[in-house]
C-alpha cells in the first residue's frame, strides 16, 4: 500500500511541476551562416532575438540585445493594449481586455537600440502566421533573417512596437 501511495505522490508531483512550469520562457542560442540570435518561446509567444551585431535591414543605432527578462517586460506590455491592431483592416479598432489571444497568431522577431536621447528601446515586430501555407512562403527563414517588405502582404500581416524600457511605454509603428 505505501508503495503505490508514493508513485501516486510522485505522479501528481510530476504534473504539478509541469503545470507550473509550462509558464516559463525558455531561450536558446541559434546559429545560422556564422550569425547568432535566440530562439525564445514562452506561454503567448514565440520569436528570435536580434543580437546588436546584426545589422541585415535594421538601421537603428545604439543597438543592443535585449535580455529575456527585457522581453518579458515588453511583451507584458503588449499584452495590455487594449486597442486590437487589425493589420489586415488598419481603419478597424476594438477594444479588447486581453489582446494575448489575437497576438498569439504572430510569431516575434526582437532587437534593441537606444533612442536619441539614450533610452533603450526593444522593437517587437509581428509576423501573422495564422494562414500558415502563405506565412510560409512569404516568412521563409524568419528565424534567422529580419523579414521586411513593401507590397500588400507585408503591409497587412506585419506589425511593429516599439517599448520603452526607461519611460515602460509602448507605441505602435
Amino acid at each position: 500500500m505505501m508503495k503505490g501511495s508514493c508513485i501516486k505522490l510522485f505522479i501528481i508531483a510530476f504534473f504539478c511541476g509541469a503545470f507550473f512550469n509550462c509558464d516559463a520562457q525558455s531561450v536558446k542560442k541559434v546559429i545560422t551562416r556564422g550569425d547568432t540570435t535566440w530562439y525564445i518561446k514562452a506561454k503567448h509567444y514565440q520569436g528570435v532575438i536580434f543580437p546588436a551585431s546584426y545589422s541585415n535591414d535594421i538601421r537603428e543605432k545604439g543597438r543592443f540585445t535585449p535580455g529575456k527578462e527585457e522581453i518579458n517586460e515588453a511583451e507584458t506590455a503588449l499584452s495590455q493594449i487594449w486597442n486590437k491592431v487589425n493589420v489586415a483592416q488598419k481603419n478597424i479598432k476594438s477594444k479588447l481586455t486581453n489582446v494575448t489571444p489575437y497576438f498569439s497568431n504572430y510569431m516575434r522577431q526582437y532587437y534593441g537600440y537606444s533612442e536619441e536621447h539614450g533610452q533603450r528601446v526593444i522593437y517587437i515586430h509581428l509576423l501573422n502566421f495564422s494562414d500558415k501555407p502563405l506565412a510560409a512562403k512569404y516568412f521563409m527563414g524568419w528565424g534567422s533573417r529580419y523579414m521586411a517588405g513593401s507590397d500588400a502582404f507585408y503591409e497587412q500581416n506585419t506589425a511593429g512596437f516599439s517599448y520603452n524600457l526607461v519611460t515602460k511605454v509602448i507605441v505602435e509603428n
